[in-house]
C-alpha cells in the first residue's frame, strides 16, 4: 500500500512535518480504525506531539511495538503501510546495485552466503511477478556480479534494521514504530519518490 500521492488538510500538513524515519512511519497509521494517534489533543498539534500523546498512553505504546510487516490482502500479503519509505529504499537500493559505477559493500553488515543466494532468488521471484503485472523484461538478479550480490543483501539487511526489522523480528513478522531510527530519510528517496 502505497501513501497516496494527493496530499491535503491535516495529513498534508503532517506530511510536511515528517522529517524522519519514524515521523514518516507514524504517519500511515493515522488513517487506522483503531485511532492509534487520537487522543484529547488539540487537532492542530503538531507531529511530534501527537506521537508524544500515543507514546505516553501505555495501551496505544503497546500497539505500535508489534505491529504486522505484512498485512492480509485479497491478492496476497502487502507490506505495512508505515514501511512505505522502507520498500521505496529498497527498490533504490535494486536499481543501484544494477546502474551505479560504484556499489560498495558495507563492512559491519554480514550476511552469510547462503543468505545472500536466498535473497537473490527471493528478489527475482518479486521482480518477474511485477514485470509480468507491468508487461516489462525483467532484470536477474543472479546475473549481479557477486560482490554486487553481497552489497546489495548487506544493505537490505542494514535498511531494513533502520526500521526495527531484524532478522529475529523478521522471523515473528512483526516492527516496532518506536525503533524505527530517528534519523532523515535519505534525500535520494525526497526527491524521487515524493
Amino acid at each position: 500500500m502505497s501513501v497516496p500521492r494527493k496530499r491535503t488538510g491535516f495529513l498534508k500538513t503532517l506530511w510536511q512535518q515528517a522529517v524522519t524515519l519514524r515521523e514518516r512511519a507514524f504517519i500511515p497509521l493515522t488513517s487506522y480504525p483503531e485511532g492509534y494517534w487520537r487522543h484529547a489533543i488539540s487537532p492542530h498539534a503538531p507531529l511530534r506531539e501527537r506521537m508524544r500523546a500515543v507514546y505516553s498512553d501505555p495501551d496505544r505504546r503497546q500497539m505500535l511495538s508489534a505491529l504486522q510487516i505484512w498485512l492480509p490482502a485479497s491478492a496476497g500479503a502487502t507490506l505495512h503501510p508505515g514501511l512505505q519509505d522502507l520498500a521505496n529504499i529498497l527498490a533504490l537500493e535494486a536499481d543501484d546495485a544494477f546502474r551505479a559505477d560504484y556499489y560498495p559493500r558495507l563492512p559491519d553488515v554480514d550476511v552469510p552466503e547462503d543468505l545472500v543466494r536466498e535473497l537473490m532468488v527471493a528478489l527475482q521471484r518479486e521482480m518477474d511477478r511485477e514485470a509480468s503485472r507491468r508487461r516489462m523484461v525483467p532484470v536477474r538478479f543472479v546475473e549481479l556480479p557477486w560482490d554486487r550480490q553481497c552489497a546489495l543483501a548487506e544493505r537490505r539487511r542494514h535498511w531494513f534494521a533502520q526500521f526495527s526489522i531484524t532478522p529475529d523480528n523478521w522471523s515473528k513478522g512483526t516492527w516496532s514504530l518506536w525503533r524505527v531510527k530517528d534519523d532523515p530519510l535519505p534525500d535520494e528517496v525526497r526527491r524521487k519518490f515524493h
